[in-house]
């Protein structure tokens, strides 16, 4: 997420400030961040100007609070090599970090961009190095020139990007390439230039006044409902669609990122679009342009009940992810009480609600009412304004914790609030019995604790099954350099024992052989011999924190493992995740799952479940 999310790294000033007591934890106290510059050591620059990158690096730290809970920093330097200067693990304080700084020599070299890019996507931002879960990412390049092979730097970049790293370019001199810096760049508005390396201190006073907000990595649901009763009229509703433009314009939209909906209320309520039509900015733009004015009575109450019952029911919006409602209104509702019960079931449900209160109409109590509250009521004078106050939504967006659903929710326009229950164990999964195998990521990229919380899912998992040789069977291996079985369809016969097995499953480390995993599942785990059955539905479901060592032979094993009649789910986990090749390995596209990190595991158990128990006949 860019725009004003972003602007914490944006938000620091030169060291001959005049007022010695500005920090940047003034204006952002203890706001996290991990950020890594990745400097241009190339022999176009030379030694001198070398060192200014160098200057301007340190001049950064020192307007940072450095430490493991707020700010850390890494440096990784490029030229024809690549060469990491030291981790963000590697510096807790100011004067580590500037000694460590001044210690780094110039390369010197041809300019390839693209490579360190690379290594900062694959490396740079992992736990072993210091990386932590839902901070913001950052990456700040700073090049004299354009690179060797600029299509390999726009892949590279692209790459940073998907993976909800947020990336500022500053290009120095006369010939660095503009193009290149847009494509290198999250946003344009994160590109910089200057005319030489003595000038760089110039571009500090330009961000000195930026806002200092941070947007961590999780994914959001994010559902606007816009005001189209009569009191607007078709121009003020126009601003109520700029308005929406403008938020959506500061967030990373994608089907691992931010999705939008949109609903609007007048005298009912009307679905403009899903979040299935929401997930990528021109889609999104596309989609508020085609939003008509409907013209009639202020039933917001009507709108609130239709997010709750239909646009973030769980057949539409993820489970796990930030859910998010910004209500947009010039005026008190036709149903008071029945728009503050609608609003109580949102919230309830999971869903934080930001109210949007424009011009002199709206009613204090009922905003209140409406929003989680007191500081997620926005209020401005007249909708020709709401482009000044995007911002702070932005802000609340940006600031807002995820919200996991918990709850059991209703489809009637009952006004009760739904009850938290634990699901029973299901005895059918689908139309028929199923056979569901893991492949479990044993390498050691990931490390024990976090083969433990694999686990740990795998067991959540069974443990809402009925498991038994009439309807549903569990079988776990584990790939590294080398496939070990954990346990057949037909060792254990109920869920206690499988899931035992399953929390007793040893870490291996080494490498990553998801080939030989999926040959695996195919001549030995779906075979008679080891309990799968004829009438069952096979499933696969492959966990892994990397690339395969052999893509190739992935994809050839995966499509053959498909072939025979198993379904394939994929799930990714971390930055080491290849996009391509988790929706290669999958039966089909939605049936990819992607997470940052391990603990986030339990946030698509739902879905995943979900997905297992479809009627997946298409397959057979």
């Amino acid at each position: 997420m860019i725009g004003h999310c972003l602007a914490l790294l944006l938000a620091f000033v030169a060291a001959t400030v005049a007022d010695p007591q500005y920090i940047v934890g003034s204006k952002c106290p203890d706001k996290p961040a991990d950020i890594v510059f990745v400097l241009d050591g190339s022999g176009s620059q030379g030694q001198a100007n070398f060192g200014k990158e160098l200057d301007f690096v340190s001049n950064f730290t020192k307007n940072f609070n450095i430490g493991p809970s707020t700010v850390q920093i890494s440096v990784v330097q490029f030229a024809t090599s690549v060469r990491n200067e030291f981790s963000l693990k590697d510096g807790h304080s100011s004067t580590t970090l500037i000694n460590s700084i001044s210690n780094i020599k110039w390369l010197n070299g041809e300019t390839y961009t693209g490579d360190a890019l690379n290594y900062v996507n694959r490396n740079s931002f992992q736990k072993v190095n210091g990386g932590r879960d839902h901070v913001a990412k950052v990456v700040i390049v700073l090049t004299d020139g354009g690179s060797n092979h600029p299509n390999e730097t726009a892949i590279a970049a692209k790459r940073l990007h998907d993976n909800h790293i947020n990336v500022v370019a500053i290009g120095i001199g006369s010939e660095v390439n503009k193009d290149e810096l847009n494509t290198i760049a999250s946003n344009s508005k994160h590109v910089f230039t200057v005319p030489n390396f003595d000038a760089l201190h110039t571009i500090h006073n330009d961000i000195t006044d930026t806002t200092c907000k941070l947007c961590d990595s999780t994914p959001m649901d994010l559902a606007f409902l816009l005001d189209g009763s009569g009191s607007e009229g078709n121009k003020d509703f126009g601003y109520q669609k700029n308005f929406a433009k403008l938020v959506v314009g500061e967030l990373h939209i994608g089907d691992n990122a931010t999705r939008v909906a949109m609903v609007t209320f007048s005298t009912g309520a009307n679905k403009n679009f899903d979040f299935k039509d929401g997930r990528s900015p021109n889609t999104v733009n596309h989609n508020i342009d085609r939003v008509h004015y409907p013209n009639g009575e202020s039933y917001t109450h009507l709108g609130l009940q239709y997010l709750h019952d239909h646009t973030f029911a769980q057949r539409e919006s993820r489970y796990g992810t930030k859910h998010i409602a910004v209500v947009l209104t010039d005026g008190r509702s036709n149903e008071e009480n029945l728009t503050k019960q609608q609003a109580a079931r949102l919230k309830a449900s999971g869903v934080l609600v930001i109210a949007v209160g424009i011009g002199a109409g709206v009613q204090m109590t009922e905003l209140k009412n409406i929003a989680s509250g007191d500081k997620y009521v926005v209020t401005v004078d007249e909708p020709k304004d709401l482009d000044k106050i995007h911002d702070k939504v932005v802000d609340l967006l940006c600031a807002s914790h995820n919200v996991f659903r918990t709850t059991i929710m209703t489809t009637t326009s009952t006004t009760a609030l739904p009850t938290t229950t634990t699901p029973e164990p299901r005895k059918v999964c689908g139309p028929r019995p199923a056979d569901i195998l893991f492949l479990l990521d044993s390498s050691d990229s990931e490390g024990a604790d976090n083969f433990a919380k694999e686990t740990g899912f795998v067991s959540n998992f069974a443990n809402r099954f009925y498991i038994d040789p009439q309807h549903n069977q569990i079988s776990a291996l584990t790939f590294s350099n080398n496939i070990q079985n954990a346990f057949w369809f037909n060792t254990y016969k109920n869920r206690h024992d499988v899931t035992h097995a399953i929390n007793n499953i040893k870490y291996v480390g080494a490498g990553t052989n998801t080939a030989d995993a999926f040959k695996f599942a195919r001549s030995q785990s779906f075979t008679k011999n080891h309990g799968s059955r004829a009438n069952a539905t096979k499933i696969a479901i492959v966990i892994t924190d990397g690339r395969s060592k052999d893509e190739a032979a992935t994809l050839r094993e995966a499509t053959s493992l498909k072939n025979s009649g198993v379904v394939v789910i994929s799930i990714g986990v971390g930055f080491g995740q290849d996009d391509h090749e988790l929706k290669s390995m999958a039966s089909r596209s939605n049936y990819v799952f992607s997470v940052s990190n391990f603990d986030a595991l339990k946030t698509i158990q739902r879905q995943v479940i979900e997905t297992t128990c479809q009627d997946h006949g298409a397959h057979h």
